[in-house]
C-alpha cells in the first residue's frame, strides 16, 4: 500500500546470525512473493474507487500548505546566505547546514 493510502504503514527490519539467518531469509523470500488477499483487495478497492483521485488531490493540497508553510517558517529563521528553495514536488526540504563553528555548509 502507498504512503499516501496507509500514513501509520511501518517498514522495519530483523536481524539474525545463521543459521536462525537462513530460516527468516526463506520466511521473508516467501512472504515477499505473497501478499495477503485481504490486503489486495483493499487495495484494488482504494485505487479503483472515485474517491481515489479526490483524495490524492486533498491529500496534494494539504501536503502543499505545510511545505509552503515550513518554507515560510525556514525564510523567517534561517541565515539568508544559506540556500532554500522550493522544491518541485514533495513535502521534504533538503536545507544545507553549516558545521558546528565553521563558514562552510
Amino acid at each position: 500500500m502507498p504512503a499516501n493510502s496507509a500514513p501509520s504503514l511501518r517498514v522495519g527490519y530483523l536481524a539474525a546470525r545463521s543459521p536462525a539467518l537462513s530460516r527468516l531469509q526463506t520466511a521473508a523470500i516467501t512472504d515477499c512473493l505473497f501478499v495477503a488477499r485481504p490486503l489486495q483487495e483493499t487495495a484494488a478497492e482504494l485505487l479503483s474507487s472515485p474517491e481515489w483521485p479526490r483524495h490524492l488531490g486533498r491529500l496534494r493540497r494539504q501536503l502543499g500548505a505545510r511545505r509552503d508553510h515550513l518554507l515560510e517558517v525556514l525564510a523567517r529563521c534561517w541565515p539568508s546566505d544559506e540556500a532554500v528553495t522550493r522544491p518541485r514536488a514533495g513535502l521534504h526540504l533538503w536545507v544545507p547546514c553549516r558545521r558546528a563553528g565553521s563558514r562552510q555548509p
